[in-house]
């Protein structure tokens, strides 16, 4: 029976060990993923087509559990098996899978897994796992029965995981299937390929019993099941018989099956152990309701049909008929939940389907829920939205069109066919041979409309289907078929179809040529391209001169429409593109390739503008759409090119052929950048409307699968890469194991093969200037030089309104309390404040008043904050920085007035002075030291200094500062270096807005200061003076400020010349002479 879980719980994310454990799988040999492409995770499987489910089905490698009650998806196994998995078995709450088992596998065993998690795994069997076939994998009491295909068991301890023992036994032949029959200890009913039950201890390993069955000749077992009833066994054979087997006695009770010679095998039987079901209104119903359970036999054959028997009249009471596709091979499994009108089936049309027993009238149920997807390879992938990354269109050779979601898979749903797919009598005669022919065939080409007002209002979609002579509609709002139905104009098959950017044309083109557009809201044929020629209308009339046939000679591989509705472009198989006027339908232009190659089919980005044409000498060829020419050939491909398209911000192309390789090359250099070797030929690709995922569709996979695009947060290099460098990667998995997902991309670093890190090899470090002679911007946010200007308005904006009021009232206790430096001190301490050791002395409160007085100056508050990084005693790290800068001057040096100060020193103080914020920045302007100007001039002789004319023979022309007996650091002029490293920036022609707000900055604070001190200078007109400390360091400054302003003007004049002769150039380039 069926593992119900009954609380659904939430899915289990995957923790650091998962990753560990995945890794280890893939193992160091197998490459993880390419320079952009990883593999994420698959889409749209449901079932496997051979494991029957035990409401955990399986998909290849991974485990998928359901929620019964909404039929959600609620765990994915982790980690994937090494090898497919053969069978599932439920036990309580774990789940057991068998995997591998045959000799093409090259990994055996099995795993316990509970709520999706491998707990543990079965002892290897003592000779090996036997490579004949999983049978049957059976859980009961405690053991655990695993059978092979030449008649070998063997059973295992539940509670230790361990070999119990190895049944060797090939008598009877293959086995076929294995029960556990009611009330039976430790014993197991195996039936063989010869017609025989076997009754097995399995603690024992001994032979019990063997019942010889009175079955047909050549005919075998197909089902073994057991019955409500105790003793009593069914099991189905391959010519469409039931049988029911009292084993107790070894006698053959009864058998039902066809009169008539049929065709049908019976893969699966349940008993129905709800007494209501079948019952009726009737008295004899209800009546028939109180006898028991096991009444009705749910009989599902592998044409997809399930037989409804009532064991009581023996004879079939309905006949469910085509509740899975014939085409996958019918019913894998059907089975009723115990003690409900509740039937779960699935089949290998990768479907999983609950029914339900509810109506009073029939016998027949109705689709309660169900959970499907495609049951053959997808042919067409397409987003319905392009610039999101949600809902994938996907059409497949079962004839379904489906939106698949990529973010939630309860999203996911089939598009109707409605009554247009199948008629009505086919849908009243309830034929099931005649509901395939009545579908849609298999979709060849898909076309979307970009707009949202077509999305909501009319049918946006445009389909072509193979051997059709008419392309179909759909209403994506209302998920089903629509109204129109657009026939080509010259009888021909559809090969191609486009709507128009505006979404109210659909265009459709023939086999045979010819190309129409029709109006997708009235169903209004519009025109023809080219447009027909209207005959006379009298015979009197002059014959029209015969106009030249300009249309395509073969069949249409592809339309596009550009943006703005001015032109569409067609591509057919006789090599030519053809440029259409929208509104007129005349040629505007042809380009003719058919002496070299056909066109197979074709993509325009709307954007760029770009035409991307695929043809049949394995080249890709973009032309330009502006002036008609071929900008890239695109050259690689080692097969026919399956499907093509760009990236979402067309920069790339990216190509599947039929060698297996999805190349992926870079418009703007025309290099290959990257390739990856899949284990399957791709038929369709679609590149994600926001770039996260690659959605690729394979030829032996029923669901799609995705790749993550590396390169959102890795920067992958655009060089060009050789075909031996295209690398190997492991398809992606249901569960995503193994696979790189978005957010392992942006925040797990993964390495190259050899250690280095990804991207190490040509990637390009941008400098932060190109060129010396180039003006180059700060990469400073633009905000904050900008707030920098205007600190002043913000602060006086951010300035409260009024000051903190004081409460009037305080309870009577807060004024004691509030005292205390401890809590626990007694209150009499209180009273007694010099018997009080925790209370402030006069000392202590006098000394906190000063340092609160300290603090609201805004210098002293900046030198005693601890996030300042202060260093030196008092400087901060700026003022530090700034101060190195000044030139050194030894007392045996003194042959320069104004030694230059150490670019490389004042490089760093820019640095650093960058990395400020605006508040900081601001202050430290502020707090240049001017002491020197604040202080009274000296009239000490000390202070005067001779020129050069009065010392020429003492040997000492230039001012030392120690000649007069001061400090060295007591001389250096921050001002004056603040002003330096500004100029040396210019010079360097690097930070121009920074430095500029800067400077902007210093002159509003020191304004008047720097008049003072100027003021002070001497004047520059060459004479030779004495000059005092204070004029020679007001000379330096003023020279400093003279050498800024030429430096400034100099560069803004540039720049003035450069954008004069652009907008120039840019001027004669737009006139019309």
């Amino acid at each position: 029976m069926p593992s119900v879980d009954p609380i659904a719980a939430n899915k289990r994310q995957k923790t650091d060990t998962d990753l560990q454990t995945s890794a280890q799988k893939v193992g160091p040999d197998v490459k993880t993923h390419s320079r952009i492409l990883a593999p994420y995770r698959s889409l749209g499987h449901i079932t496997s087509p051979t494991v029957p489910f035990s409401f955990t089905t399986s998909v290849g490698t991974t485990l998928q559990t359901y929620d019964v009650r909404h039929l959600n998806l609620v765990f994915l196994s982790s980690p994937c098996t090494p090898a497919d998995i053969r069978r599932v078995a439920a036990w309580k709450e774990y789940i057991y899978a068998a995997f591998g088992g045959t000799v093409a596998d090259t990994a055996h065993g099995v795993w316990v897994f509970r709520r999706g998690k491998k707990v543990a795994e079965l002892e290897s069997p003592l000779g090996g796992w036997n490579k004949d076939g999983w049978k049957e994998l059976l859980i009961f009491g405690d053991w655990v029965v695993g059978a092979f295909g030449n008649g070998e068991m063997v059973i295992w301890k539940v509670s230790t995981k361990e070999v119990h023992t190895e049944i060797q036994s090939t008598k009877g032949g293959e086995i076929l299937g294995v029960v556990h029959p009611s009330t039976y200890l430790n014993k197991i009913v195996v039936a063989r390929i010869r017609g025989e039950l076997q009754i097995w201890n399995v603690k024992t390993g001994k032979l019990k019993y063997t019942c010889l069955l009175s079955i047909s000749p050549g005919t075998t077992i197909t089902s073994l099941i057991n019955t409500p009833h105790l003793h009593h066994i069914a099991f189905s054979t391959s010519d469409a018989q039931i049988y029911i087997y009292n084993i107790l006695t070894d006698t053959l009770l009864f058998s039902l099956g066809f009169k008539a010679p049929s065709s049908k095998r019976i893969t699966s039987l349940s008993f129905c152990t709800d007494p209501s079901v079948g019952a009726g209104t009737s008295p004899e119903g209800q009546k028939a309701s109180h006898s028991g359970s096991g009444r009705i036999l749910a009989a599902g054959d592998n044409e997809g049909d399930i037989t409804l028997w009532d064991l009581e009249k023996r004879r079939i009471v309905g006949v469910m008929r085509s509740s899975h596709s014939s085409t996958g091979g019918g019913i894998l499994k059907c089975e009723f939940l115990a003690g409900q009108k509740v039937m779960l089936t699935t089949g290998g049309d990768n479907s999983l389907k609950e029914w339900i027993f509810d109506s009073p009238h029939t016998i027949l149920p109705r689709i309660l829920r169900q959970r499907s997807g495609h049951s053959a390879p997808p042919t067409c992938l397409a987003f319905h939205n392009p610039s999101e990354s949600h809902f994938l269109l996907s059409s497949s050779q079962d004839r379904t069109f489906w939106s698949i979601s990529l973010r939630n898979d309860s999203q996911t749903f089939v598009m109707s066919q409605g009554a247009t797919g199948v008629s009505r009598k086919v849908k009243k005669a309830n034929l099931k041979e005649k509901l395939v022919e009545t579908k849609a065939p298999p979709i060849t080409a898909i076309a979307i409309s970009d707009s949202d007002g077509a999305k909501r209002d009319w049918e946006n979609i445009l389909t072509a289907h193979r051997g059709e002579t008419a392309a179909r509609t759909w209403h994506y709002e209302m998920k089903r078929l629509g109204r129109w139905v657009f026939p080509t104009g010259d009888g021909g098959e559809v090969k191609s179809v486009a709507v128009s950017a505006c979404g109210n044309f659909g265009f459709v083109g023939s086999s045979k040529g010819s190309i129409d557009m029709w109006n997708l809201q009235s169903g209004i044929k519009r025109g023809t391209f080219p447009p027909k020629v209207a005959a006379p209308k009298k015979k009197s009339q002059q014959p029209v001169k015969a106009v030249p046939f300009n249309g395509h000679q073969g069949a249409i591989t592809g339309i596009v429409t550009d943006a703005t509705n001015r032109w569409i472009a067609s591509t057919g198989l006789d090599g030519k593109i053809k440029f259409w006027g929208f509104l007129t339908g005349k040629l505007l232009h042809e380009t003719d390739w058919s002496s070299f190659t056909a066109i197979t089919a074709v993509k325009l980005y709307r954007e760029s503008d770009l035409l991307a044409a695929s043809c049949d000498d394995l080249c890709v060829r973009v032309v330009d759409t502006e002036t008609k020419k071929v900008v890239r050939e695109l050259w690689g491909c080692g097969g026919r090119i399956s499907d093509f398209c760009f990236s979402n911000d067309g920069r790339w192309l990216i190509a599947a052929s039929m060698d297996s390789i999805i190349r992926i090359w870079d418009l703007a250099t025309g290099h290959l950048i990257d390739g990856i070797k899949t284990k399957s030929i791709v038929t369709a690709l679609a590149w994600s409307g926001r770039g996260e995922f690659l959605v690729t569709g394979h030829v032996d996979d029923v669901g799609v699968s995705l790749w993550t695009n590396r390169t959102l947060f890795i920067r992958i290099p655009t060089r060009h890469i050789k075909e031996e460098d295209i690398v190997e990667l492991n398809m992606p998995s249901t569960s995503g194991e193994g696979g790189v997902s978005i957010i392992d991309s942006a925040i797990n670093k993964i390495e190259i093969e050899d250690g280095g890190q990804e991207g190490d090899s040509g990637i390009y470090v941008s400098k932060d200037q190109l060129s010396e002679n180039m003006l180059t911007l700060s990469l400073v946010p633009k905000t904050r030089w900008q707030t920098l200007l205007h600190l002043d308005l913000i602060k006086q904006r951010n300035k409260p309104t009024a000051a903190p009021s004081k409460p009037k009232n305080a309870p009577f206790f807060l004024g004691a309390l509030s005292s205390l430096k401890d809590p626990n001190t007694p209150l009499n301490a209180i009273a007694n404040p010099s018997a009080n050791p925790l209370l402030p002395t006069p000392e202590e409160a006098a000394e906190a008043a000063a340092l609160a007085e300290a603090e609201k100056s805004r210098i002293l508050r900046l030198q005693s904050a601890s996030n300042n990084k202060l260093t030196n005693g008092s400087q901060s790290i700026a003022t530090s920085l700034l101060r190195a800068c000044a030139p050194s001057m030894p007392s045996s040096s003194r042959k320069s007035l104004n030694p230059a100060p150490d670019p490389a020193a004042l490089s760093k103080f820019i640095d650093h002075f960058k990395t400020l914020s605006p508040a900081l920045a601001d202050l430290e302007i502020r707090s240049l030291d001017t002491s020197f100007w604040m202080s009274a001039p000296s009239d000490s002789p000390t202070d005067i200094w001779l020129g050069p004319s009065s010392h020429s023979d003492s040997g000492s022309s230039d001012f030392d500062a120690t000649d007069d007996g001061e400090d060295p650091e007591s001389h250096i002029d921050e001002p004056t270096l603040f002003i330096q490293s500004l100029t040396s920036r210019l010079r360097l022609h690097r930070d121009w807005e920074l430095v500029n707000a800067w400077m902007n900055v210093f002159l509003k604070v020191h304004g008047e200061l720097i008049v003072q001190i100027c003021s002070a200078a001497p004047p520059s007109d060459g004479k030779k003076r004495r000059l005092s400390t204070r004029q020679k360091r007001a000379q330096k400054f003023r020279d400093a400020l003279t050498e800024w302003r030429e430096e400034q003007g100099k560069e803004g004049r540039r720049i003035a010349e450069l954008a004069g002769y652009c907008a120039g150039v840019m001027g004669f380039l737009r006139s019309s002479r």
